[in-house]
């Protein structure tokens, strides 16, 4: 018999009189006949047992409906403090069918296996010192990088100032700008986790307040994350939980970037004809003064041209597709990046890696809600070598995220039978494509 025991055996030899307990000495709330006909209530039970590690176990019937079933269950169980799996039998010995009835059809998918464990004890939340704190380093760093954007940003206009004339330049006033650029990188990155954490509390779900990652510049923070305290219940709530947050961070994105690009001036050609001549005397003064060696020497240490200011990356094909939509660049013209676009550019670029269906990102959660754990795990892989192809610039994402990823791959659900809802598939297409439009195609030797 292995690793089964029949409910037959069970019912002679090893049926408990108060409790269950399992292997680890947990004392479940119910005999084993009680949860029996809780299971029974909502389920038809072909067989039920005990497994050797002493958690009640059920073989039921694929062809029936799963879905609200588990829930009334799992409603059920709660009161007790139980929680239930759902899963599909891998394998069921051929010996434990000798004590049944049941004769399965030929061509009959793989019955389901229900079991039936204690809830695991959410940790107690703590005080959330840690994540004000964390919350007030990323507040600094994006300030100190949207500093450095608006220093840059004015510097064109100051240029613009000193070698055209004022009527073709601009100055921003940088602590309201700086403002402005945290206050708008702060909503996509926070929002975003807003996004799950709402999610989760509407489902019942236990989870962490989002906790803040500080970044460098240019970037200046590297997002933020929660913690899931209790299991999700099914597939659907699983997708939906990966969806909330890079809908609403991409929603927060497009507004920022589309005020960006309303608010970002052109510059024409008779003022890039000026800085040209410009800049072309400029350099003619620091060879007649310093020799050809030394500006050579200056433009391999990146001697800022006259573009300062403009975006130093590739920019989405979102960015691509709305700029001449939104506001047309006449021919021969330009334009200096605004610390706003630069806000979109990040946060186009947190939506774009969220997305890939790799692990435990939201895109892996989506895409786990529609496959199995080897199917998710073999797509993650594949997802990985995508991004890496992107650019080498993802490198350490795609393998960082590959290693954070649960050993044996994505744990899926509570209940990992009922299948999602098939319109879902139409909106995770949709998720793909953002993440196509979203995605920085910084280019394959960016980094080496």
């Amino acid at each position: 018999m292995e690793r089964f025991l029949t409910h037959h055996n069970f019912r002679e030899k090893q049926q408990p009189k108060e409790g269950t307990k399992t292997d680890n000495g947990e004392q479940l709330p119910l005999n084993f006949e009680d949860l029996r006909r809780l299971v029974e209530r909502h389920f038809i039970v072909f067989e039920a047992y005990m497994e050797l590690d002493g958690s009640p176990t059920f073989i039921l019937p694929s062809s029936q409906d799963t879905k609200i079933p588990f829930q009334n269950l799992m409603e059920d169980l709660s009161k007790y403090n139980l929680i239930a799996l759902l899963r599909k039998a891998e394998r069921v010995p051929q010996g434990y069918k000798i004590f049944t009835d049941y004769v399965p059809l030929e061509k009959e998918e793989p019955e389901l296996v229900l079991k039936i464990i204690p809830s695991p004890e959410p940790k107690k939340p703590r005080p959330p010192i840690m994540n004000v704190l964390l919350l007030i380093a990323t507040i600094c760093t994006i300030a100190y990088t949207g500093l450095k954007e608006v220093e840059s940003y004015n510097y064109v206009g100051m240029t613009i100032n000193a070698f055209v004339g004022p009527q073709w330049a601009w100055y921003a006033d940088p602590g309201l700008l700086t403002i402005v650029f945290t206050a708008s990188l702060l909503a996509i990155v926070g929002l975003h986790e807003m996004g799950h954490y709402v999610t989760a509390r509407i489902r019942k779900q236990k989870s962490s307040l989002p906790f803040f990652i500080p970044g460098i510049p240019p970037i200046g923070t590297f997002g933020a994350v929660i913690f899931q305290r209790t299991p999700t219940i099914n597939r659907d709530k699983l997708f939906e939980l990966g969806l909330m947050g890079p809908i609403t961070g991409f929603i927060i994105t497009l507004i920022i970037l589309i005020i960006s690009i309303q608010v970002t001036p052109t510059i024409y050609p008779n003022v890039l004809i000026e800085l040209y001549k410009a800049n072309f005397r400029f350099d003619q003064w620091i060879i007649s003064k310093y020799g050809l060696e030394f500006f050579q020497f200056l433009i391999s240490i990146g001697w800022p041209p006259i573009w300062i200011g403009a975006s130093p990356f590739t920019n989405p094909l979102l960015y691509q597709i709305l700029r001449p939509l939104l506001k047309p660049v006449p021919p021969f013209s330009a334009i200096p990046t605004h610390p706003l676009s630069w806000a979109a550019w990040i946060g186009m670029l947190v939506t774009a890696l969220n997305i890939f269906p790799i692990g435990v990102l939201d895109g892996g959660h989506m895409l786990r809600s529609f496959l199995s754990q080897r199917q998710h795990l073999i797509a993650s892989v594949i997802a990985a070598v995508a991004m890496i192809l992107v650019s080498d610039a993802y490198i350490l994402m795609a393998l960082l995220i590959l290693f954070m990823s649960p050993r044996g791959g994505h744990p899926g659900p509570l209940d990992d039978v009922s299948p999602t809802a098939k319109w879902k598939i139409a909106i995770f297409v949709g998720m793909i494509i953002i993440a196509v439009l979203t995605i920085p195609p910084l280019g394959w030797g960016y980094f080496f």
